[in-house]
C-alpha cells in the first residue's frame, strides 16, 4: 500500500503519528519527507482556484488555436478583442473542464 499525505509542519502531531501507527499496524514502512515547493498547490488549494475562475465573470474559452493566436497577437503589441471568446459559463463548461481540453 502507498499512501501520500500532504500536511503541515503544525499537523504533524500524536493524533497523527497514532492515526499512521494503525493504519500499517504490524507492518514495515518507509517514511519520506519532501518540502512541497513554492510552486506547487494542495488539491484543496487547486479546487478553490477553479471556482474562483468558474465563478469570475472574465472566464473564457479558447478553442483550438484561437488561445495561441491570441497570445501571439499580445506578444506582438496588440489588444484582440476578447468578447470573441465565449465566456465558460455561456458555453456550460467548468473551468476544470477547459483545462482538461487544453492539456
Amino acid at each position: 500500500m502507498e499512501v501520500t499525505y500532504h500536511v503541515n509542519e503544525s499537523e504533524l502531531n500524536y493524533q497523527f503519528l497514532q492515526a499512521l501507527k494503525k493504519t500499517f499496524k504490524g507492518k514495515k514502512m518507509t517514511i519520506s519527507i519532501r518540502e512541497q515547493s513554492q510552486h506547487e498547490i494542495s488539491k484543496d488549494e487547486f479546487d478553490a482556484k477553479i471556482s474562483k475562475a468558474e465563478n469570475s465573470p472574465i472566464s473564457y474559452a479558447f478553442e483550438g488555436d484561437e488561445f495561441e493566436e491570441y497570445t501571439r497577437k499580445r506578444m506582438a503589441g496588440e489588444y484582440p478583442d476578447t468578447s470573441i471568446y465565449q465566456n465558460v459559463k455561456k458555453r456550460g463548461l467548468s473551468v476544470s473542464m477547459v483545462v482538461r481540453l487544453m492539456n
